[in-house]
């Protein structure tokens, strides 16, 4: 896994999916939710973030083709919002497959470290 970046690169909103932010590591985006997020993993038009010091259980926010859910990394349960049934589908064994890596974002997370970039459901490269 390669770094993503650190907290004090997730400071102020900005467009969706948007252009790489200034002064961040090439490749780095970030989701508009009010406040900068982390994407930590970008797979078949799926996006995944984590924000720094969110609330527990231990979750992550998922945005695909307007909709958008927050799912448990313990047992891969929808907290809240909605996907489609495949993206879903798709989603609970990505994180069923990545939870160890996914527990250990929201650990750096929780301790204002920078989060790691996380391969997707297609790639064995850990």
């Amino acid at each position: 896994m390669q770094p993503a970046w650190s907290e004090a690169e997730c400071g102020m909103a900005c467009g969706n999916i948007g252009p790489d932010f200034a002064g961040a590591p090439s490749g780095v985006r970030f989701l508009d939710v009010g406040d900068r997020m982390p994407t930590i993993a970008y797979f078949l038009g799926i996006a995944v973030a984590m924000y720094y010091r969110d609330h527990n259980p231990p979750h992550i926010h998922v945005i695909y083709q307007g909709y958008e859910a927050l799912i448990t990394i313990e047992d891969a349960r929808v907290l809240r919002g909605k996907l489609p049934p495949t993206a879903l589908l798709i989603v609970r064994r990505w994180v069923t497959m990545r939870r160890d890596a996914l527990l250990a974002n929201w650990e750096r997370a929780r301790t204002h470290q920078a989060l790691e970039r996380i391969a997707g459901p297609d790639d064995d490269a850990d």
